[in-house]
């Protein structure tokens, strides 16, 4: 119990009261009945009655899809957090904006070290296109997007809802079709959650399926951020959204496979090196949390 409380104190901000603990589960345990049971399998935000500030602010407002799909966790960990609908997709649409234009300015950065531009471009570990659906806007709408997953109902999400090309796969990385390769390669929020084996397996993966002048680019949270054991390279605790949300009737149910993770800047680099990467960091470039870390072939 002890683990499960530090864990939501470090993403929700709870304290110590196990009464108060008690309660958040049951009010979990209420939402997932009005998740499961009230809300369509798809459903499509009245921005007239939840405005979102950030398509009004870019003028995105007719330009971006606004189907949700109720099992998207993404969306429904803020829904947790918050406990306020409204403040949840309007959290949700940020993230998934700030995202897609700090892919675009990467990308621009790269295009312009490497003299190439980028025809196609993958969202590894899409979800359910929180930042996929932004990106056409961001990249180009001659940009080729596609968006794997592990999780079939999100792939068929991407493609039927939002219109992007799917690819899916299972969760070993040798479950990734070789066919194809890309310019650039987004992996949000994925290595994150992946123990040390399945990392380097996965990171192994993109990389063979990544152009020669093409970019890789990933999430971290950094080991520093422990507040315990700070001295370790990678750090692995089986406590993730999926599993806090684990009514969501497609939440990730196997922990030995994903949780949450925490890798050194050392650790990256031995890493790195043997995939003959070049690299840079980024501190809390996503989220205002996790690290990015954008790759190229040396």
């Amino acid at each position: 119990m002890s683990s499960i409380k530090k864990w939501f104190q470090d993403k929700v901000g709870i304290g110590e009261n196990r009464d108060r603990f008690a309660v958040i589960e049951q009010k979990i345990n209420f939402n997932s009945v009005l998740i499961n049971n009230l809300l369509p399998n798809v459903f499509t935000v009245d921005l007239e009655r939840y405005p979102v500030d950030i398509l009004k602010e870019h003028q995105l407002e007719g330009t971006i899809s606004l189907d949700i799909h109720k099992n998207d966790l993404m969306f429904l960990i803020n829904v947790f957090k918050k406990g306020d609908f409204h403040k949840s997709l309007n959290a949700y649409f940020r993230i998934g904006y700030s995202t897609s234009e700090f892919l675009k300015n990467v990308l621009a950065e790269s295009s312009k070290k490497s003299g190439t531009s980028i025809s196609n471009f993958l969202d590894f570990g899409s979800g359910y296109g929180r930042v996929t659906r932004f990106l056409p806007q961001a990249l180009g709408k001659n940009v080729s997007i596609y968006a794997s997953e592990i999780k079939s109902e999100a792939v068929q999400f991407c493609q039927n809802q939002l219109g992007f090309q799917g690819i899916h796969h299972g969760s070993q990385a040798n479950s990734f079709p070789s066919d194809q390769k890309f310019d650039a390669i987004f992996a949000g929020s994925i290595f994150s959650h992946l123990p040390e084996k399945m990392m380097v397996e996965w990171l192994q993966k993109l990389v063979e399926v990544l152009n020669d002048k093409g970019v890789l680019i990933f999430t971290t949270h950094n080991a520093t951020m422990l507040s315990e054991n700070q001295n370790v390279d990678f750090h692995y605790t089986t406590l993730s959204e999926d599993a806090v949300l684990d009514m969501v009737s497609n939440h990730l149910s196997d922990d030995s496979e994903y949780g949450t993770a925490y890798v050194s800047d050392k650790k990256i680099t031995e890493h790195m090196a043997d995939l003959q990467l070049s690299f840079e960091i980024k501190r809390k470039a996503f989220g205002n949390r996790q690290d990015v870390v954008v790759a190229h072939r040396k």
